[in-house]
């Protein structure tokens, strides 16, 4: 389980990033991490990773501070950022090295999962593309067998191709001992992983529901002569005549709207407060 309790930092005495950030996460569930750009989505990895430090509350990870950066922490988590380097040597000797620092770390499933995207493990990362090298760190991610994975950006770099291979992997991946944290603005490349939603905005966290929750409290659609004015929560025009979110009172689940969802939330995060924290 990650805890944060009244979380305080800002990376200058003038401006915070997050001001009280309180929430709980736990392993069992795909977590898409939501916001705008600034929004403190990678500043929150790197506090859950010990790359950064609070300057008020308390975060615990597993029962941890990571900020104390004890081994038991870092051997179990892996966070891939969006900006990364690789060693100048072969994958194959990069999983055979680093893989050591994790109990679990399986260098034929590494192999497996860049044989799947077409990546020689031979070959030096140095001499990769930028799509290669972002394979190759998240397929020894997923071969690390941490039960917490944190991915910034997995996808930004990736073809067609490649994001289905990813999704496959992930999906294969995923048990109900793992917490996996998306943090990502391509959402409809991973709306299908996604079970959890969490969106950040101005320092707070203004959605936090897992997707059934909002299936079952809200309906996601194009407003019409059907839908009385006075039952829409949100519009994304003030004439009525483009998407719409309602109050799902038929009892039916459909599907979410990530995007929808997202320009909502920053817009009127009020409708939430309102219907999904309704019992």
């Amino acid at each position: 389980m990650i805890q944060f309790t009244e979380v305080q930092f800002g990376y200058s005495r003038t401006k915070n990033v997050f001001r009280n950030l309180s929430f709980t996460i736990s392993p069992g569930h795909i977590y898409g991490l939501l916001g705008k750009n600034g929004a403190g989505k990678t500043t929150m990895l790197k506090l859950i990773s010990g790359l950064v430090f609070p300057h008020g509350g308390t975060i615990r990870c597993a029962g941890l501070n990571p900020g104390n950066r004890e081994p038991e922490w870092l051997a179990g988590m892996f966070l891939v950022p969006e900006i990364f380097s690789l060693p100048d040597m072969s994958a194959n000797e990069f999983g055979r090295i680093y893989g050591a620092f994790y109990p679990h770390f399986s260098q034929s499933q590494f192999v497996t999962n860049l044989s799947g995207w077409n990546v020689d493990p031979g070959k030096n990362c140095k001499k990769l593309s930028l799509g290669e090298k972002q394979k190759v760190i998240i397929a020894f991610a997923l071969a690390t067998g941490v039960n917490y994975l944190f991915l910034d950006e997995p996808v930004a770099h990736m073809d067609i191709l490649s994001k289905t291979f990813f999704r496959k992997m992930l999906a294969e991946a995923f048990d109900d001992d793992r917490l996996i944290m998306l943090s990502t603005h391509m959402v409809r490349d991973l709306d299908s992983l996604i079970d959890h939603v969490l969106i950040l905005d101005e320092g707070s966290m203004v959605v936090d529901g897992s997707l059934d929750e909002i299936d079952n409290r809200l309906s996601f659609g194009r407003a019409n002569t059907v839908i009385p004015k006075d039952k829409i929560l949100w519009s994304s025009d003030e004439a009525y005549a483009g998407s719409v979110i309602t109050e799902n009172l038929s009892g039916i689940p459909g599907k979410v709207d990530m995007e929808l969802l997202f320009q909502a939330a920053i817009q009127s995060p009020h409708i939430f407060d309102a219907v999904l924290t309704r019992k």
